[in-house]
């Protein structure tokens, strides 16, 4: 069972007298709601906006659990290693070296 903020399991037992509501599945009475909140709420304790509604529940038979076949292809990912450099650093010294020389010849014109 999902509900707005609650998840829980309804489970199948018709002489538990202790649950706040008794719900029905298909016709069947005796479901009670089960959820894991701890001592504030015990065994069969229910919202009061799931009494008298129409909710949605899925049923959990054994199923046999298949293993999960690995991909033929890796996945990919980029990473980089510490053997190279980047041009990005050559290009920020290379203006500010072309900007200080451009001053020099610019001092020289002045001084003449």
């Amino acid at each position: 069972m999902v509900g707005s903020g609650h998840t829980a399991a309804l489970v199948y037992l018709p002489d538990y007298e202790k649950a706040t509501a008794i719900f029905e599945l298909e016709g069947e009475p005796g479901w009670v709601w089960a959820e894991a909140t701890g001592k504030n709420n015990p065994l069969g304790w229910v919202p009061k906006e799931f009494i008298n509604a129409k909710l949605a529940a899925y049923e959990i038979s054994a199923e046999a659990i298949a293993p999960v076949k690995p991909s033929t292809a890796p996945p990919a990912a980029i990473s980089q290693t510490g053997g190279g450099v980047s041009a990005q650093p050559f290009s920020f010294i290379g203006i500010i070296g072309l900007l200080w020389f451009m001053s020099l010849f610019r001092r020289r014109k002045r001084a003449r």
